[in-house]
């Protein structure tokens, strides 16, 4: 059976892969293509305008701690960012958005709960986690 790749026809990313033997029975949302090949969607992500499988850029992001105190002082730091990122938090409800220029964010909240941080690469996510606030 031919293996296929489902991809986001702006960015390249891999929504899913698999094998069939019609691939144009295979359910995909608006906005994406289908395509034959083998891919490893963390890997790989598809070049729209070559149609080619390329290597998903590699890099070097650290987090120095994934829980810490919702006193509105105390900070996780996430560095290694290139510049031009978008961050995105979420916190409950409420989310936050911007332009990353200096290499690093820093989270810090006076309430306490989970916030939810995307880094973006353009329209790819090359950073998801989720950090705890804790009570002081």
């Amino acid at each position: 059976m031919p293996e296929f790749i489902v991809y986001d026809d702006t960015s390249g990313e891999i929504a899913f892969t698999g094998s069939c033997s019609d691939m144009g029975a295979v359910d995909k949302k608006p906005g994406h293509s289908i395509m034959e090949g083998k891919a490893e969607p963390v890997l790989h992500r598809v070049n729209p305008a070559t149609l080619e499988i390329v290597d998903k850029p590699a890099y070097t992001i650290t987090v120095d701690k994934m829980t810490f105190t919702a006193d509105g002082v105390d900070e996780a730091t996430i560095s290694g960012i290139p510049s031009g990122f978008i961050v995105r938090i979420r916190a409950g409800g409420a989310g936050h958005e911007s332009t990353v220029n200096d290499g690093s964010v820093e989270i810090s909240t006076p309430v306490p709960g989970d916030l939810t941080v995307r880094l973006f690469d353009g329209n790819n996510v090359v950073f998801e986690e989720v950090f705890t606030a804790v009570e002081p």
